[in-house]
């Protein structure tokens, strides 16, 4: 049998405990707590946490709740001149399974350790030692125990007993019996020390504010159809923590897009980051927040880059004042880490109108050539020209719509879910319900013959291609349908059917090109059938 016990005579003890070392706390330091007292949630997975601190008096203080800023973001509020530093010392935490260490763990205490296949236990005092953090942490072989007498690197477990010091295996252990409880366990960890400076404002309350990640919300809307002519729509907020305990804080949710440049890096004051990782993060692009971003806090979703610039809504009611973000107290609320939380944000009742919306996009580019099959299948949605139902109403919160899904209802009866996008207090929007699979429509255009004019820009030449449309829209419903079309196109217009309204769309403002819509307001009549021609001009790169 091997042997599984290796023992030193006493005289080595001596040795051994000249070479622990006891790192004894400041004792100008006092303990303290800090509270978050506020949290105000972006929906992209960031928070500006408010912490308060309440010293008793000058002095350095320990805080060993280390938060972990966005760079530029960590500041003190108050009246005392706070200044902070991080350091690594000795904290007595409470244990958790699984990351106990033996040697570190019940250093100090008497313990008896049964071994496998040896009938006769071994009882005696783990042996201390020095953290390998501090100056004084002694050179031990290999061979024996890792400075630290950590698991990992240890084959060993180093006891002192009355015959002289004991290394055992610790695969050869079968169980331990230590006397007293382990109710704490001391680790070598990062703290902040603040240091409060004498004034009449030493006593006052500090608060900590900064960026972090780690608790954000989710909005979703619920379209309540009342009757043919009255809405009812209410606003939910999901707020989901993953940054630590919080406990009787003001919670507040963040509607907007705010530009946050360095949302990526992480301040240097906190201990999880090094030079090389912040300078790494500086010099990254922030990744774009698009649709429902892939981390699991960001519910950010960006509005579409077709809206149109004009015409302007003058029903909209402004939201406040300063910058357009909107801040709405949800109360005071405490969440444990790792929970979440659904609550009624806003409800408000609305009149509305059921229309059929057509959109038919511009099928050029901004050269005016057309756009091939293989680019349009690309982007499917882009190029999409069904007609849909849809609900206009004006948001009847006295808050801004934030984006988000909207679920339309018709008493138990599902009728679909959409994506609502930023809409302003008062200001009309359209959200589309179903497709319109009793309207039945038609779109097309052809090049007219003829001469074409050369013109040249910016060295460029172009022909100018007089192009004519047609639309043609039956209602195969039993009942009048008011129809809004929207039709897309690239060039400058020459005459419309119908005297429809004409809109620049904002992304062809500065392209050879400028991108158009053309908006009809019609109606048609059960079984009815309307055709609408317009004529335009347009520039090809040749």
């Amino acid at each position: 049998m091997s042997r599984l016990v290796f023992r030193r005579p006493v005289l080595l003890v001596v040795a051994a405990a000249a070479m622990v070392a006891v790192t004894a706390p400041c004792s100008a330091q006092r303990e303290t707590t800090s509270r978050i007292v506020g949290v105000s949630m972006f929906k992209n997975g960031l928070a500006l946490i408010e912490r308060e601190v309440r010293p008793d008096g000058p002095g350095n203080y320990r805080v060993t709740d280390i938060p972990t800023p966005v760079h530029g973001t960590f500041w003190f509020v108050g009246g005392a001149d706070v200044s902070a530093r991080i350091v690594m010392q000795d904290v007595k935490v409470a244990p958790k399974l699984g990351e106990i260490n033996l040697q570190r763990d019940l250093a100090g205490r008497s313990i008896t350790v049964f071994l496998r296949d040896v009938p006769a236990p071994i009882t005696g005092r783990v042996r201390k030692f020095a953290d390998p953090d501090t100056d004084t942490a002694p050179a031990v072989p290999n061979r024996y125990v890792s400075p630290s007498g950590g698991g990992g690197s240890s084959n060993y477990l180093v006891l002192d007993t009355p015959n002289g010091e004991s290394f055992i295996d610790r695969s050869t252990i079968a169980h331990i019996s230590a006397q007293g409880a382990t109710e704490t366990v001391t680790r070598r960890k990062p703290v902040l020390v603040m240091n409060i400076p004498d004034g009449e404002n030493a006593r006052a309350p500090i608060r900590v504010r900064y960026l972090a990640m780690g608790i954000s919300w989710a909005p979703s809307y619920l379209v309540e159809l009342l009757d043919d002519k009255k809405l009812r729509l209410r606003q939910k907020a999901i707020v989901r923590n993953e940054l630590g305990p919080i406990a009787n804080a003001e919670l507040k949710l963040i509607s907007g897009f705010p530009h946050i440049r360095f949302r990526h890096v992480t301040s240097p004051l906190s201990p999880t980051t090094s030079w090389n990782q912040f300078f790494a993060q500086i010099n990254s692009r922030a990744q774009q927040q698009s649709s429902f971003a892939s981390n699991s806090l960001s519910q950010q979703m960006v509005m579409p880059v077709s809206r149109g610039a004009l015409p302007i809504d003058l029903g909209a009611a402004a939201a406040g004042e300063g910058v357009d973000l909107h801040y709405e107290s949800i109360g005071r609320q405490s969440l444990g880490k790792g929970e979440s939380l659904a609550t009624p944000v806003a409800s408000g009742l609305a009149d509305y109108k059921r229309i059929v919306e057509w959109i038919v996009p511009d099928k050029r580019d901004a050269n005016g050539r057309r756009v091939n099959q293989y680019q349009r299948n690309r982007n499917s949605g882009e190029y999409e020209d069904d007609p849909w139902d849809a609900l206009q109403f004006r948001n009847p919160l006295d808050m801004p719509m934030t984006t988000g899904p909207a679920t339309i209802m018709r008493g138990e009866r599902f009728n679909g879910q959409t994506a609502s996008y930023w809409v302003s207090r008062g200001e009309q929007t359209t959200l589309r319900v179903t497709k319109s699979l009793s309207i039945r429509t038609l779109a097309g255009e052809n090049e007219k013959q003829g001469k074409r004019e050369l013109v040249y820009i910016g060295g460029n030449d172009f022909q100018r291609v007089p192009v004519e449309g047609q639309l043609m829209v039956s209602n195969h419903r039993n009942e009048v349908v008011d129809m809004v079309i929207r039709r897309r196109f690239s060039g400058a217009l020459i005459r419309a059917d119908a005297n429809p309204q004409l809109t620049l769309r904002e992304e062809g403002v500065y392209s050879v090109n400028r991108r158009n819509e053309l908006i009809w307001t019609i109606q048609l009549k059960p079984g009815e059938q309307r055709e609408l021609k317009y004529e335009y001009s347009v520039l090809v790169d040749r």
